[in-house]
């Protein structure tokens, strides 16, 4: 995993803040979902059974079909928390929808930091929770690690562009891809 955050950093680097002066906020702080990996289920099967009783409009336009993507991605932004200095939040996100221009993804609203188990850097005065319902509104520029067939994360530039609410714990976000997916 630490060679995917170090990876991430480097893509960020070049996408996220390439004019930036500071590069104190390099590093990422890894954060994890307070909610069990079951509550994800439970959401996604809960917003599958509404889609099924009331069926979007057929008249509704999208560039490209969208299939069902049921893995957990890795999501990067830059924020500042509330203060001063811009860090960057590294988080997983349980997939549910790709197509060529974009993801659908299911994010807890709460975080905390991970374990540092094997001594590794941490980002200096990382926040003991994170409440990203506060963080990330459409326009927000993210990262997007998608797991390849090999186990490596490929790395793709986005921006969340549809935030809606999931009963206060959860949210589904919708990410748009700077390039299309082949």
């Amino acid at each position: 995993m630490s060679q995917s955050i170090d990876a991430a950093a480097q893509f960020a680097d070049r996408l996220l803040s390439p004019k930036s002066p500071e590069k104190s906020f390099r590093k990422i702080a890894l954060y994890l979902p307070l909610e069990r990996p079951e509550t994800f289920e439970l959401v996604i099967d809960g917003l599958s059974w509404q889609e099924k009783i009331h069926p979007r409009p057929r008249n509704e336009f999208r560039r490209h079909t969208r299939r069902t993507f049921s893995a957990t991605v890795l999501l990067v932004i830059e924020t500042t928390l509330g203060g001063s200095r811009l860090i960057r939040l590294a988080f997983p996100a349980r997939g549910r929808n790709i197509s060529r221009s974009g993801l659908g993804v299911i994010a807890s609203n709460y975080l905390i930091p991970a374990r540092r188990e094997n001594g590794g850097d941490s980002v200096e005065a990382e926040p003991l929770l994170v409440n990203l319902e506060r963080v990330l509104e459409p326009g927000t520029s993210c990262l997007v690690g998608l797991r390849q067939s090999d186990g490596k994360l490929c790395w793709i530039a986005g921006r969340i562009v549809r935030k809606r609410s999931l009963g206060g714990k959860m949210q589904e976000l919708g990410i748009q891809f700077e390039s299309r997916l082949h």
